[in-house]
């Protein structure tokens, strides 16, 4: 069997989109619709868990081909956005909808030593909360896991935005935002940044 048939992604989708169809079929449009829009969810976190995980695979030593001057970690953002200030053949973007100035630093404490170059872009949150999301935890080592009590799992990412309709509405709305230099929310990153010799830029929408 191949790897298409025993994706259970593309099963789950399949099986939505057939039931759609039966749905309309018997008529039934509020149950069509209703899922009809979760199947659209689960489109899009299928798309927005692949593009932060796929950082994951560049970073391994095995596979760095390219060289990276900008390490742009944060926030979920449009990369068209980002296209204006950084030159993203040379940047590795690592963003999460709702990452926190707490993850973005502990993420670059963890990333730093992958960087060739001295620029550091930290997209910041609208709202920060200051809590480590299920799209942090792969990045960081085992020992950090351990130290914060920290575990995720692919079906937590998966359902992060059936739960976060503000986060969902950032995805979605993403293109249409502007990026602007903004001063950092807590020293800790800038401090970092000093002691590093890294040259930091803070981004918000």
């Amino acid at each position: 069997m191949s790897r298409f048939l025993r994706n259970r992604k593309i099963w789950l989708l399949a099986a939505g989109l057939a039931l759609t169809v039966v749905l309309l079929m018997e008529k039934l449009w509020v149950l069509a619709t209703v899922v009809s829009v979760g199947e659209l969810l689960f489109l899009l976190s299928v798309i927005v868990v692949r593009d932060t995980q796929k950082p994951i695979s560049e970073l391994h030593h095995n596979r760095r081909v390219r060289q990276i001057d900008t390490l742009i970690i944060g926030d979920w953002c449009s990369r068209r956005q980002l296209a204006r200030h950084f030159d993203l053949s040379r940047s590795l973007i690592v963003r999460a909808p709702g990452r926190s100035e707490k993850a973005s630093l502990l993420l670059l404490e963890h990333l730093a030593s992958r960087l060739d170059g001295k620029n550091v872009c930290i997209v910041q949150p609208v709202s920060d909360k200051g809590e480590i999301g299920p799209f942090d935890v792969p990045y960081m080592s085992q020992l950090t896991k351990l130290e914060l009590g920290l575990s995720v799992s692919s079906r937590r990412m998966l359902l992060f935005l059936f739960f976060h309709p503000c986060e969902l509405a950032k995805v979605l709305l993403s293109p249409l935002c502007s990026l602007r230099v903004s001063e950092p929310l807590t020293k800790e990153i800038q401090n970092y940044c000093v002691r590093k010799g890294f040259r930091l830029t803070c981004l918000k929408s």
